[in-house]
C-alpha cells in the first residue's frame, strides 16, 4: 500500500489516506456503536468535506479562471479551515454539547462561520441550487421583520443565532439527524454498491441478461431489467443511465430503435431505480425517521410502487419494440457474450441482496446490521471469486481500491446533501417557516383537500425543477405533510406523495440527469428524449395522486382484499395507459382505453373493478393486434 501511495500525486495520496480512515472509522462504528452517531458526525463531517476539497483539487481546482497555483493555494486554505474545525469541534465536543450550549464564545462563532462558509462553497459545486436556497433562507432568517407578506413575517434572528442553529448546536445543525443518517444507515447500505462497482458487477449483469435474449425485440427489456437490478444497489438514476446505458443504448440502436426512443427507455428505466427498494434514493431512510416507523415497513410499501411502475415500463418498451425494431440479432457475433465469471458475480449479487431483504422483511433485523452482514457476505463471495480466478494480491488490491473510491465518492455526495438539508431544516425551524408555510398552504386551499393537493403538487413540481429527489422530498415533507394530514390523508399517503413528487422531478429539466446522460450516449435531442421519457414514465406522474385516491395501497395490510383490489386496479390502469400510448390500433380504441384507465383511477373501488376488466380485455386485444402487425411486416419484408 505504501508503494502504491508513493506513486500518486500529493492530493490523490492524501485523498486515499483520508478515504481509508473514513472507511475504517465507519466500520468500527458499525460493529461497536462506540461514541454514538452524533460524535461520529462531528468527527467525520469535516473529514468528508476535506475529501471533497481534495477531489476538486485532483480534478483541476475550484475556479477555472485561476491558475493551478492559485487553486492549490485556495484549496490548501480551505483544507486548513476544515482541519482546524475538525480538531476544534472534537476537542470542544463535550463543552459545545453540554456545558456552554446557548452561551457560545467568540471563538466558537468564528470557527462556525469559517466552517459554514467552506461547507457552502464546497457544496456549491455539487448542489448549486440547494446552496442558493440555503443562502436565501439565511437572509430570510435575519431579515424576517422586513418581510412584507404577513404569513411569512417573523421577528428575525441574529447572525450569532444563525451560526448556532446551523453549526454550533450540534444535535440540530449540520451534524444533526440527517448527517448522522447519511454516515450510519445509508453509509452501510452503500457498501454493497461499492463492492459491486469495484468488481465490475454492472457490465457483468448486462452480459448475463443478454444471454437470455432470444429475439431482437426483447433487447430493450434488457434495459428495464438491468436498470431495475442496478437500482436496487445504487439508487442513482444518472449512474444507471451511464453504466447500463453505455451498453444497452448502442445495442438498441443497432437493431433499429431510434436514438430518442433508446435513450428515453434507458432514462425511464433508470429513474425507476429511485423508487426501487432497498435504497429508494436514500429517501426510505429519511421517511422511516420522519414517521418513526421501521425501515422494513417503508421498504414493503416501496415495492407496492416500484413493481407496477416497472411492469408498465416493460409493456411500453415491448410495444415500442414491435414498432421500432428492424434489425436481427446474431448472438454469436454482435452481442457481448457472458462468461462464467459474469454468472458467478451476478449470482453473488442476488445472494447478497436476497439475504439483505430476508433480514429486513422476514427477520425484522436492524437495518444497519443487515446491510453490514449483506456487504460482508458479498465481500467474502467476491474474495472467493478472486481466489478461483487466481488473482494476484495486486489485482485484488486494485479491485478493492476501486471499491473504496466508489464508496467514498457516493458517501461524500450523500453527506454533502444531508448537511445542506440539515441547514435548511434548522433555519426553517428557527424562523417558524414550516408552521407558517403550512398555514399559508391551508389558507390558500381554503379547506378544500383537492385544492390543497394541487397547490402541494405545484410546489413539488417547482422544487423538482432544480433539486435532486432526496432534497425535494425532505423540503416537501417538512412543509406539506402536516397540512395533508389535517386534510384527512394518512401519514403514509402524505409522505409517499412527497417522495414520488421528488422522484418525478428527476425527469423534469434542467435536472433530468438520467435523460441528459442517456441522450448524450444516443446522440439524440435532449428535449425530445425527455418528452418521450415522461410518456414512458407516466405512472410516476400519476402515482402521487393514486396513493391519495387509493389509501388501501399504503394503509391496508397485504392480506386484506382491499389492498389487492386497489393494487390490481391501479396496475391495470397503468398498463392501459401504456397500450393507449404505444399500441398499433385505431385512435378511437386507444382513446377508449385511456378513458377507461382514467376512470379506473378516479372511480370508487367497487366501480373500478368492472372498468378494469373491460380495459384489460380491450388492452389485450390491442397488444394482440400489435403482434399481428409485426408478423405482417416481417412477411412483407421477408
Amino acid at each position: 500500500m505504501r508503494s502504491v501511495l508513493s506513486r500518486m500525486p500529493g492530493w490523490e495520496a492524501l485523498w486515499y489516506l483520508g478515504a481509508l480512515y473514513l472507511l475504517g472509522r465507519l466500520l468500527h462504528y458499525y460493529l461497536t456503536g462506540i461514541g454514538g452517531a452524533l460524535k461520529l458526525a462531528v468527527e467525520l463531517v469535516p473529514l468528508v468535506y476535506a475529501l471533497a476539497i481534495l477531489k476538486l483539487l485532483m480534478e483541476g481546482g475550484f475556479y477555472r479562471r485561476l491558475s493551478p497555483w492559485a487553486n492549490n493555494l485556495l484549496g490548501g486554505v480551505y483544507l486548513g479551515i476544515v482541519a482546524f474545525s475538525y480538531f476544534y469541534f472534537n476537542r470542544e465536543y463535550q463543552s459545545l454539547f453540554l456545558l456552554r450550549s446557548g452561551a457560545f464564545t467568540s471563538l466558537d462563532y468564528v470557527v462556525a462561520a469559517l466552517f459554514l462558509g467552506v461547507v457552502l462553497e464546497v457544496a456549491r459545486r455539487m448542489h448549486p441550487i440547494l446552496v442558493v436556497i440555503n443562502l436565501v433562507f439565511a437572509l430570510y432568517a435575519v431579515l424576517g421583520p422586513w418581510v412584507p407578506w404577513d404569513p411569512l413575517w417573523h421577528p428575525g434572528i441574529s447572525w450569532k443565532r444563525l451560526l448556532s442553529v446551523t453549526t454550533l448546536e450540534l444535535q440540530l445543525g449540520m451534524f444533526g439527524d440527517y448527517a448522522q443518517l447519511g454516515l450510519t444507515l445509508i453509509g452501510a447500505f452503500l457498501l454493497l454498491a461499492a463492492l459491486g462497482a469495484g468488481f465490475d458487477l454492472q457490465p457483468s449483469l448486462v452480459r448475463t441478461l443478454l444471454a437470455f435474449l432470444k429475439r431482437a425485440r426483447h433487447l430493450p427489456q434488457l434495459t428495464v431489467l438491468a436498470s431495475m437490478f442496478t437500482g436496487m444497489i445504487t439508487g442513482s438514476a444518472a449512474a444507471n443511465s451511464a453504466v447500463v446505458g453505455s451498453v444497452t443504448i448502442p445495442l438498441m440502436q443497432r437493431v433499429g430503435i431510434r436514438g430518442q426512443y433508446a435513450a428515453a427507455i434507458e432514462a425511464a428505466a433508470s429513474t425507476g431505480g429511485l423508487i426501487m427498494p432497498p435504497l429508494m434514493a436514500a429517501a426510505a431512510f429519511l421517511m422511516a425517521q420522519f414517521m418513526g416507523v421501521s425501515y422494513g415497513e417503508v421498504l414493503l410499501r416501496g415495492f407496492v410502487v416500484a413493481l407496477p411502475y416497472y411492469a408498465t415500463i416493460a409493456l411500453s418498451v415491448y410495444l415500442i419494440s414491435l414498432r421500432e425494431v428492424r434489425g436481427l440479432l446474431d448472438k454469436d457475433k454482435t452481442l457481448p457474450r457472458p462468461q462464467i465469471d459474469d454468472f458467478l458475480k451476478v449470482g453473488l449479487l442476488f445472494l447478497a441482496v436476497t439475504y439483505l431483504l430476508y433480514l429486513l422483511v422476514v427477520q425484522g433485523a436492524n437495518p444497519l446490521l443487515a446491510a453490514l452482514q449483506a456487504a460482508g457476505l458479498g465481500m467474502v463471495g467476491f474474495l472467493f471469486w478472486g481466489l478461483l480466478r487466481r488473482f494476484s494480491f495486486s489485482e485484488l488490491l486494485s479491485r478493492f481500491r476501486e471499491a473504496l473510491k466508489t464508496y467514498t465518492d457516493l458517501l461524500t455526495q450523500i453527506v454533502v446533501l444531508m448537511t445542506l438539508l440539515s441547514i435548511f431544516v434548522s433555519l426553517s425551524t428557527a424562523t417558524g417557516f414550516i408552521l407558517r408555510m403550512g398555514q399559508a398552504l391551508t389558507a390558500t386551499a381554503q379547506g378544500d383537500p383537492i385544492a390543497l393537493v394541487f397547490v402541494a403538487w405545484l410546489l413539488g413540481l417547482l422544487l423538482g425543477l432544480g433539486l435532486p429527489p432526496t432534497a425535494t422530498y425532505v423540503i416537501l415533507a417538512v412543509i406539506i405533510v402536516d397540512p395533508l394530514r389535517q386534510a384527512g390523508f394518512s401519514a403514509w399517503q402524505a409522505h409517499f406523495f412527497s417522495f414520488l413528487l421528488g422522484v418525478y422531478g428527476d425527469l423534469t429539466p434542467p435536472v433530468a440527469l438520467s435523460v441528459a446522460v442517456a441522450s448524450a450516449i444516443a446522440g439524440s435531442n435532449f428535449l425530445r428524449t425527455n418528452l418521450e421519457a415522461v410518456r414512458i414514465s407516466l405512472p410516476l406522474l400519476l402515482f402521487p395522486f393514486v396513493v391519495l385516491v387509493r389509501p388501501e395501497l399504503l394503509d391496508a395490510p397485504w392480506t386484506s382484499p382491499g389492498f389487492w383490489l386497489a393494487f390490481f386496479s391501479a396496475l391495470v390502469a397503468f398498463l392501459s395507459f401504456a397500450v393507449a400510448f404505444y399500441a398499433r390500433s385505431s385512435l378511437l380504441l386507444r382513446f377508449l382505453v385511456a378513458g377507461l384507465a382514467g376512470g379506473i383511477l378516479l372511480a370508487p373501488i367497487s366501480a373500478a373493478l368492472p372498468l378494469a376488466l373491460v380495459a384489460f380485455l380491450l388492452g389485450g386485444y390491442q397488444v394482440w393486434k400489435s403482434n399481428l402487425y409485426l408478423q405482417f411486416r416481417r412477411e412483407k419484408e421477408g
